[in-house]
């Protein structure tokens, strides 16, 4: 690879240049992305989706705030170790996974309620109508 001056870049140089155009091609589709996301009345959004589907929602746009929080300070290489937003960001993993036991638990109340059958009524139906 040539650079501006007419010399050989090095191929190690050659490398991270590359890798750091990468990065900025991935922001700007993120830029993109986030743009979108603002854009959009949240509680319009909301407005049209179950309880639990709202949860979910809610919980995935406040992970993905945290998550860039996250990777803006740990490249400015600030310690995150004991910053709140680690703290947040395991909130936000408990918060799911209730979420996701909740959605299970109700998965399987329907499901339960819906394959009951009364045996005994049923017998009693059935010889009510034979005899």
């Amino acid at each position: 690879m040539e650079n501006d001056l007419g010399n050989e870049t090095p191929p190690a140089v050659a490398e991270h240049i590359g890798k750091c155009s990468d990065i900025c091609n991935r922001l700007s589709i993120l830029e993109g992305l986030v743009g979108n996301l603002v854009k959009v009345d949240l509680d319009e959004l909301l407005s049209s989706t179950t309880s639990i589907e709202s949860a979910k929602a809610c919980a995935a746009i406040t992970f993905s705030l945290a998550t860039l929080m996250f990777v803006g300070l740990n490249v400015r290489g600030a310690d995150i170790s004991n910053h709140s937003v680690m703290k947040d960001i395991e909130r936000i993993r408990n918060l799911v996974k209730t979420i996701k036991d909740i959605e299970s638990n109700s998965d399987d109340n329907q499901s339960s309620k819906r394959l009951r059958i009364d045996s005994q009524a049923a017998r009693r139906i059935l010889e009510h109508h034979i005899k």
